[in-house]
């Protein structure tokens, strides 16, 4: 072959010629040579061209080429290129004008490997069945084969643009895309048998909980009066506080209810209707009243007869209409109603289904004409709504004076508002007289009390219920919760005169299952629970939980979560008892003894 180019060293066209870019890729170099119909093709290929980075890319673009039966022959300087062109069996020269190349294996090739790939390549023969080109026909066509080889680039390019880039990696380097899929799909599967060939559950288990009380009796002595018996400190005996203002007084103003009516009142007929089987007798101003309230009364004697054979007894009579109604608010115009139905108002219930009354014309000459008017019911009235609100406020007010007493404000204190803990003397009240019978929309009314009560240390009270509370703790459970507002208190005793209270103060706080996994009992429950669920299904290994008395509530996490029974391996199933931690003072005061 090479004895045949040789020959045609004078006759290459430069239609023969494809210049190759430096970035250009097999694929499009291929496309190049697809174009050209001709057999034998140059290809100008410059120094460290994309082309000569792999053994690969030669010997793809080699087989390709044969198979639409080409020939290619490489003009390069590129050692390393040249040294791949060599191994493949393609001819390699160093210019257009065919000199030949000097071989030299590149640095940092590996020989001997590059041999056992392309073997089979050095043993192919090519067939060259182009004409001989001269040498002064590549001369003359050089300047038009540069401009064609650049429009071919950019056309190239172009095309190559467009190609999607899964074809250009499957042909540039098809093994690598390969591996990489077999480690993906290897990884995907190994993470499928992990999780599948090792399934685990977590259970949460919430220990049972009850309530507890604890109830004792604590003295509490005032201070001034008992400076000896508090010095000695003895066992739940707190130190109390008189609190004992000179007066509490209070101001209210009250409303004028009073109202003279000087309108008209309402007049008209009913019927009074008597289903039962006697008479009945009404006097004048019995009273007829609606649903409303209103309400309306007989002007005279009336009779009316028992239920015969024509139906109910039936008598109509005259009535007017009250000042006020049942809310004590004027009727007035309100008492022109139209037919409605009326009851016997003193008549007892039973009574009233069977006699009553109907109108069935309208009421009329009812007017509202009113002027307000302070009463003596208004000012009795006045007088103990003041002495009752002002009782009622005893505790906050005697709470207040304990705020603004200097020496006690920081104390922590608490009052002691249960019954027979305040002493309240008979409160006073008086407004001005002369508002009686006065149109005064509203007056004043002062009242006055004196008032004493006691105030203890809550945070030492505190301290000694929840000692105490502790100490009714079981072996096996433990104090979670304590509930500070459920304290309450009751005196039983008390001694005015010695400033001593006696008093039964209670404490409800929450105990559960000590279930710790640390501890002995915890570990005991785990291991009795793992013996008898492992492998079961998870429906009967938690009714089994549930029904241990040591158990509130049972909750399973399991892995896959499709599977219906819980592993058989002891590591693989975890316990956590998902406990309500115990207060952090409850805790202390566990390890405390205070005031004993």
């Amino acid at each position: 072959m090479d004895a045949e180019i040789k020959k045609q060293k004078d006759e290459v066209a430069p239609g023969n010629v494809i210049y190759v870019e430096i970035d250009e890729e097999v694929t499009s170099v291929f496309e190049k040579i697809k174009q050209k119909n001709v057999k034998q093709l140059y290809l100008s290929i410059p120094k460290r061209s994309v082309l000569f980075q792999s053994l690969i890319n030669i010997k793809i673009l080699k087989r390709k080429v044969s198979e639409i039966d080409k020939e290619i022959i490489f003009i390069t300087t590129d050692d390393t290129g040249a040294y791949f062109a060599n191994q493949v069996g393609l001819p390699v020269y160093k210019n257009l004008r065919l000199e030949k190349f000097d071989y030299a294996t590149p640095s940092g090739v590996n020989e001997s490997s590059i041999d056992d790939v392309v073997r089979f390549a050095k043993e192919r023969p090519l067939k060259r069945d182009e004409r001989k080109k001269s040498i002064s026909d590549i001369k003359q066509g050089l300047q038009k084969a540069s401009f064609d080889g650049m429009i071919s680039s950019l056309q190239d390019k172009w095309r190559q643009y467009r190609k999607t880039k899964q074809r250009r990696l499957l042909m540039e380097n098809p093994h690598k895309q390969a591996v990489f899929g077999l480690i993906a799909g290897g990884v995907a599967l190994l993470l499928m048998i992990v999780y599948v060939a090792l399934p685990h559950a977590t259970i949460y288990i919430t220990p049972n909980k009850q309530v507890i009380e604890q109830s004792i009796n604590v003295t509490l002595a005032e201070t001034h009066k008992n400076e000896g018996l508090l010095s000695k400190r003895p066992r739940r005996v707190l130190g109390a506080y008189e609190i004992a203002p000179p007066e509490l007084t209070q101001t209210i103003t009250y409303k004028t209810a009073g109202k003279i009516f000087e309108g008209t009142n309402a007049r008209g007929q009913i019927t009074v209707i008597n289903e039962a089987n006697r008479e009945w007798t009404f006097i004048p101003r019995t009273q007829f009243q609606t649903d409303d309230g209103l309400v309306f009364r007989a002007v005279d004697y009336v009779k009316v007869p028992p239920k015969g054979a024509d139906g109910p007894g039936r008598v109509v009579i005259d009535v007017v209409a009250d000042e006020f109604d049942t809310a004590g608010h004027p009727i007035g115009d309100r008492g022109n109603i139209g037919p409605t139905k009326l009851k016997v108002a003193k008549l007892a219930a039973g009574s009233q289904t069977m006699v009553y009354a109907e109108s069935t014309e309208l009421m009329t000459g009812g007017t509202t004409i009113t002027r307000t008017q302070v009463t003596e019911e208004d000012y009795n009235n006045a007088l103990e709504l003041a002495k009752k609100q002002l009782v009622e406020k005893v505790p906050a007010l005697l709470e207040e004076q304990l705020k603004q007493n200097v020496e006690l404000s920081n104390s922590g204190l608490k009052l002691l508002t249960v019954s027979g803990g305040i002493k309240i003397e008979e409160p006073e009240a008086f407004a001005d007289k002369s508002v009686i019978g006065t149109s005064a929309e509203e007056f004043t009314v002062t009242a006055k009390v004196k008032a004493r009560g006691f105030a203890f240390n809550e945070s030492e009270m505190l301290v000694i219920l929840k000692n105490e509370l502790l100490l009714r703790e079981s072996p096996d459970k433990q104090i979670s919760q304590v509930s500070n507002e459920s304290i309450s208190y009751r005196i039983f005793s008390q001694n005015d005169d010695a400033g001593i209270y006696e008093l039964t103060a209670t404490i409800k706080g929450v105990e559960a299952f000590d279930l710790d996994p640390n501890k002995q009992a915890g570990i005991n429950l785990v291991k009795k629970i793992k013996d008898h669920i492992l492998g079961q299904r998870i429906v009967d290994a938690t009714a089994y939980m549930e029904n241990l008395p040591e158990i509130e509530k049972v909750e399973v996490k399991r892995w896959p979560f499709w599977a219906p029974s819980l592993p058989s391996l002891n590591e693989n199933v975890k316990i956590v008892v998902d406990n309500v931690e115990a207060l952090a003072e409850v805790e202390n005061l566990g390890q405390a003894n205070l005031l004993k």
